[in-house]
């Protein structure tokens, strides 16, 4: 090579597979077996900062559907879809979880329906399953989310943790006609309506209502009761006052049941 010239070299090369994961250095080493002599033997090496990670799976759901766009409470959809490892290595057997949500993110709040166990699933390779959800039958009306979270229990060690939910979503409907509404005669009022948290609710049945024992239960968006209260009522005009201290802004579905009473009043805690 004469005085001034330069010169471009590139290679791909492989790794010992028997490598331990850590950071490594590649070097660049010129003139390695010494053969030229150089005003300056010392300026002869640069690096590059090498990772070297485990191969591990995974996991993403992916073609999540569900038979139905809306279910009543207590009724029962049917969820399909596939379970793909994208990652270099196998993932042992996990378990799919199947959520409930007011959003479409995997979160605390959210309700678990079911979930199902998946056998292990080779690097690229897809697993098929399939579920029978049932929904809470306290589930007010209104738009959620069914989640469908892969490896729900972290029992796989994957090299991605954060690409395992994807979401169908699905309407809850209540189709209540009068003659759906059970109330053996009386009336039912509810109020204030919109509420707050520290003024409650009062709920007063008229009518021959002395000796009748009626539940009351509060549940939120979710279908989950915050709230309960049971009353023997004693025929008198005063309201039964029902506690909501604590509670969070939001929708509700009071639900009142007795021996002949059934019927469920929407709630708005503002």
């Amino acid at each position: 090579m004469l005085s001034g010239q330069s010169y471009v070299r590139s290679g791909q090369y492989t790794l010992p597979a028997s490598i331990a994961p850590g950071t490594y250095y590649l070097l660049h080493v010129a003139d390695p077996q010494n053969t030229v002599l150089e005003s300056d033997e010392t300026n002869n090496v640069v690096s590059n900062a090498l990772t070297v990670t485990s191969a591990l799976p995974d996991l993403l759901i992916a073609q999540p559907s569900l038979s139905a766009s809306s279910a009543l409470p207590g009724g029962t959809v049917n969820a399909t879809c596939l379970l793909i490892n994208q990652g270099d290595a196998m993932a042992a057997s996990s378990t799919i979880g199947y959520y409930l949500s007011t959003d479409a993110t995997w979160g605390s709040g959210d309700v678990l329906l079911t979930s199902g166990a998946v056998s292990s699933v080779t690097s690229g390779a897809i697993a098929s399953a399939a579920a029978s959800l049932r929904i809470p039958a306290g589930t007010p009306a209104g738009s959620y989310y069914v989640l469908f979270v892969a490896d729900h229990l972290a029992a796989v060690s994957e090299g991605v943790e954060g690409n395992n939910v994807n979401f169908r979503p699905l309407s809850v409907t209540i189709v209540q006609s009068s003659r759906d509404e059970q109330l053996a005669g009386l009336t039912l009022a509810v109020y204030p309506n919109p509420t707050t948290a520290s003024t409650g609710l009062k709920v007063a049945l008229g009518g021959d209502s002395k000796g009748k024992t009626v539940l009351l239960g509060l549940y939120n968006a979710l279908g989950q009761r915050v709230v309960q209260q049971q009353v023997k009522l004693t025929g008198t005009p005063d309201p039964i006052t029902f506690d909501t201290s604590g509670l969070s802004r939001g929708v509700y579905m009071l639900r009142v049941t007795g021996a002949d009473l059934n019927a469920t009043r929407r709630v708005v805690i503002e």
